[in-house]
């Protein structure tokens, strides 16, 4: 969710040294309408689930982001979002269970496995994920955006097909990417 903002102060928090900020503020203070995402309103969950011949040994997973920021300027089709990495979540019961899996890991392997996780994901090295969409166009299915999603330093392109709700005075953006 996002909410419009008159113009953007010069961030002071956290976010990637790469983050375009300066792009947003730019259009913001040219009048253009740029939304912030709001963390308190806005989820990202990732399923994980299991696969393979050792399919049997391990757990479907549910890995969320309660923290994901950036912006959206709706006029040019552009959005930027970032979360770190090391504040992502790993199996909370709620999600777990919308996700329909039907057990719960132990804190111990839960704990285990959002520190492989954030090993593999290179999180020491490459703290944030960030995803650029810089096309989106309306067809008789819908909204689509073309993606690109930045992690653990390399770049890979998506396609994108969510729902989009405008309303005055915010964005609503819900989809599923494989």
């Amino acid at each position: 969710c996002a909410s419009p903002v008159p113009r953007l102060a010069d961030v002071a928090g956290e976010q990637p040294a790469e983050f375009p900020g300066a792009y947003y503020r730019q259009a913001a203070a040219g009048g253009q309408p740029v939304f912030e995402v709001d963390p308190a309103s806005s989820l990202i969950v990732i399923e994980v689930r299991r696969g393979g011949t050792l399919a049997h040994l391990g757990h479907d997973h549910v890995v969320a982001s309660h923290d994901v920021r950036g912006y959206l300027a709706p006029a040019v089709g552009r959005a930027d979002l970032y979360l770190r990495l090391d504040r992502l979540v790993v199996d909370e019961r709620d999600l777990r269970a919308e996700a329909q899996f039907d057990t719960q890991p132990s804190a111990e392997a839960i704990a285990a496995t959002r520190a492989n996780m954030l090993d593999k994901l290179g999180a020491g090295a490459h703290p944030w994920a960030h995803v650029a969409v810089r096309d989106v166009s309306i067809e008789a299915s819908g909204f689509r955006m073309n993606a690109t999603l930045t992690l653990n330093g390399s770049t890979r392109a998506m396609d994108l097909s969510p729902q989009v709700v405008l309303s005055t005075g915010e964005v609503g953006v819900d989809g599923r990417v494989a």
